[in-house]
């Protein structure tokens, strides 16, 4: 089974995969034959006067030598048989064999020169030597083969090489050739797929941004082929951007690739991959319910290939555990990591351990089951990693789970190793999550100013972290617009040239026109002039129109981009400061001792988050002047449910339609429900609160332009003497009622003590409609 030919694999997560090879194989180059197999060749050799079966003889031993080509005489002994099978193929005719041999000289001496550099020893020979064995083979094709066949011969050289640095432009320069005769013999899958080659080339050794316009390339020449190799250049162009902080362009190709490989019917590793890759991005871009479904999919597709891809299959498995248990599943992460680790416990390693312990403590945390979770945490403990990065990762988890089960002192330790390894590695992005915890730590232990401190360093990193990635998208689009262009140049081009070849055609048929005679050549010679002079003032219009198109759009461009981000920044401005003020209230209500100051100041807490959590929305979608309501009244919900000790045994059905809301009546809408959620939870049922309680929450579109908001609990109801429509509300009752107002609708408040409150708000909404 074959996989992707992924750039810079090192650079990707669950990169244990085996490189595709996409051009023509060399076969036995350089490969060494047991004592038996060398026995048979020699014994076959002997008895075998077949003239091709022997050539094919000489170089398996001749590949077998250059396995070995550390020693001299064993290069020696592979020059001898290479030698024998030239002289061999050239006495009958046999060019297949000759080609072959060829390469398997050059094969033998880029062994030696890598054995060589790896040794800190003196390669000139040896270069010099398989750039003599590289010429004979080009002269021998140029000599003998189409523009098509050089370019299967540079291509082959290219595979020989192995990953030394130094050999990059030599690659490089073979690649150019390889595409070049591609195009010469109007082979444009191949020209494609020698492109791709050179895109590999350079992310060998990192230069991915540089690759970027060679995969662009590619993939326009192999579009119109209609082959599955459009879908693995899509699919390495995802995978580029994504690791250069392109999550959203990366995504785009991602999607692309998957939809052309499950259109080509492709259900092996290589569809798999893509759905692991697809999942992390989604991931980046915090959307788990998506990200679970595509590492579901990829670990399903792993499970028939785990013994041979054992480390992309175990990270489609640790991925969906972590997410299912970030999108506030734990219970059905535990479930799939024990029938995991049940089930494919022969395949363990100590790495896979480890993270798999990180995952059961974490969704044993999530659940607040504290004492179970604890014990994971001791046995990640016991399994340390000597490298740095993963042990900032494992500290830094450790010290986020002493924090929320309220080990603080503990968590101290551990948080001050995450932030030495964080600056020793240069992951500066990781001080987002230390400071975060550190500001519980110090506002749990009363030290606000500290806590203060920390909160603001938190916000400092997290912003840092943020704009970083925005600009790196930013480039990453100018990359991709600018490629684009280049491509339309070179269309433009083309189009030029076919039609100066047939002015050229037309030039030809004047002259044979003018020897049928001097006066009708004259005729046709002027109509033709006229013609011609049409032509190029038209071409010089359409030119100048051109231009002038491509420069305002390129400036209506910039306007659209700089005018988003905008918007985006004040969104994330007032969300920030939002927060702020939330933070400053959790600081307050520490220091007061009247649990009606404290009540008051938590309700304007979750009050100032409903609207936060409008403005964070809307810095984090494309969309930024609406609100998807069935995502945010979930998250809002989930929220006030943390935020009361005792919501954690109501039940809070939600039956929200998914209507996008003008963040003009977003931000009603939430503080209505806000409003109401939390009168129910402090008041509608009678302490201990019972698990058969529940507060249903429902958001419909009635009509075209109708919405009704009903929020309804099971609990005590309102007073039996309490006049809803006379009597004075209260403060949260009064709130209901302005906000409705502010929404040009009405509320309707009923109550009795068998069916608990109901709430219901109709109003008319601008909705932007999916």
């Amino acid at each position: 089974m074959s996989s992707f030919l992924y750039p810079y694999n090192s650079a990707f997560r669950g990169s244990g995969l085996v490189l595709f090879v996409l051009l023509l194989s060399v076969g036995a180059v350089a490969q060494s034959l047991t004592k038996d197999e060398l026995q048979k060749v020699n014994v076959q050799l002997h008895r075998n006067v077949a003239d091709t079966t022997r050539v094919r003889l000489l170089l398996e031993l001749s590949a077998h030598a250059a396995s070995h080509a550390s020693r001299t005489t064993a290069r020696d002994s592979a020059l001898r048989f290479v030698k024998d099978a030239l002289t061999l193929s050239q006495k009958t005719g046999y060019d297949t064999g000759i080609y072959r041999t060829h390469l398997h000289e050059i094969a033998l001496w880029v062994n030696y020169r890598d054995w060589l550099l790896t040794h800190d020893e003196d390669a000139t020979a040896a270069l010099e030597n398989k750039r003599t064995a590289q010429d004979k083979l080009i002269a021998f094709v140029q000599t003998n083969g189409s523009p098509t066949r050089l370019g299967e011969a540079y291509s082959d050289v290219v595979d020989l090489y192995g990953n030394q640095v130094s050999d990059l432009g030599e690659i490089l320069q073979l690649c150019d050739s390889a595409a070049a005769c591609f195009r010469r013999g109007g082979n444009v899958l191949r020209e494609s797929m020698a492109l791709y080659q050179v895109g590999f080339s350079l992310n060998r050794v990192g230069k991915l941004k540089e690759s970027l316009p060679i995969y662009h390339r590619s993939l326009t020449l192999a579009e119109p082929t209609g082959g599955v190799h459009r879908y693995r250049v899509c699919g390495v162009l995802g995978m580029v951007y994504s690791f250069l902080g392109g999550h959203n362009v990366g995504l785009k190709y991602e999607l692309r690739a998957l939809q052309l490989a499950e259109a080509a019917g492709d259900t092996t590793g290589e569809a798999a991959v893509l759905h692991l890759f697809i999942g992390e991005m989604y991931e980046q871009l915090k959307n788990y319910e998506v990200a679970r479904e595509h590492y579901d999919k990829s670990y399903r597709m792993y499970r028939y290939y785990a013994d041979l891809h054992t480390n992309d299959f175990f990270s489609a498995a640790n991925s969906f555990a972590r997410v299912t248990t970030a999108a506030n599943h734990p219970r059905e992460a535990i479930e799939f990591l024990n029938r995991f680790t049940k089930e494919y416990q022969r395949l363990m390693t100590p790495k896979q351990d480890r993270r798999m312990t990180l995952r059961y403590m974490q969704a044993y945390a999530q659940l607040r089951d504290y004492a179970t979770a604890q014990r994971y945490c001791d046995k990640l403990l016991t399994l340390g990693d000597p490298v740095p990065i993963v042990k900032l990762g494992q500290y830094l988890s450790i010290g986020q789970f002493l924090v929320q089960s309220k080990q603080y002192h503990a968590a101290e330790k551990y948080l001050a190793e995450a932030e030495r390894l964080a600056r020793e590695t240069q992951r500066m992005y990781s001080f987002t999550d230390i400071y975060a915890s550190w500001y519980k730590i110090d506002s749990a232990n009363g030290n606000y100013s500290a806590a203060l401190e920390k909160y603001k360093l938190h916000k400092l990193y997290s912003d840092s972290a943020l704009n970083d990635v925005k600009a790196k998208e930013i480039s990453l689009l100018e990359v991709e617009y600018e490629t684009q262009k280049k491509q339309q140049s070179i269309a433009l081009l083309t189009k030029d040239s076919e039609l100066a070849r047939q002015q050229l055609a037309q030039s030809t048929f004047q002259k044979n026109a003018i020897l049928a005679g001097l006066v009708v050549s004259v005729v046709i010679l002027g109509l033709v002039f006229n013609q011609y002079r049409l032509k190029k003032k038209n071409n010089v219009e359409l030119t100048s129109r051109q231009r002038e198109i491509e420069t305002k759009n390129s400036v209506l461009q910039k306007v659209i981009v700089e005018k988003e981000w905008l918007l985006k920044e004040v969104h994330h401005r007032v969300k920030n400061n939002l927060q702020t003020v939330v933070s400053l209230l959790e600081s307050q209500s520490h220091v007061l001792q009247n649990s009606e100051a404290v009540s008051a100041i938590q309700d304007s807490q979750n009050r100032v988050y409903a609207m936060s959590l409008i403005h964070q929305k809307l810095y984090q979608t494309e969309y930024r002047a609406s609100v998807n309501m069935a995502v945010y009244l979930h998250e809002l919900t989930e929220y006030l449910r943390d935020s009361f000790p005792a919501a954690r045994f109501i039940h809070i059905p939600l039956d929200i339609q998914s209507v996008e809301l003008d963040v003009s009546q977003a931000i009603p809408v939430g503080l209505i429900v806000n409003e109401a959620i939390t009168n129910a939870i402090k008041y509608a049922f009678p302490a201990p609160v019972q698990e058969h309680c529940r507060v249903s929450i429902s958001l419909r579109q009635d009509t075209a332009y109708t919405v009704t908001l009903t929020i309804a609990d099971n609990g005590r109801g309102l007073p039996p003497d309490f006049d809803i429509k006379h009597k004075q509300p209260g403060l949260g009752l009064a709130l209901i009622h302005g906000l409705a107002r502010d929404l040009d609708g009405s509320a309707n408040i009923s109550s009795n003590a068998a069916a608990g409150v109901s709430i219901e708000i109709t109003f008319t909404a601008d909705l932007l409609l999916d």
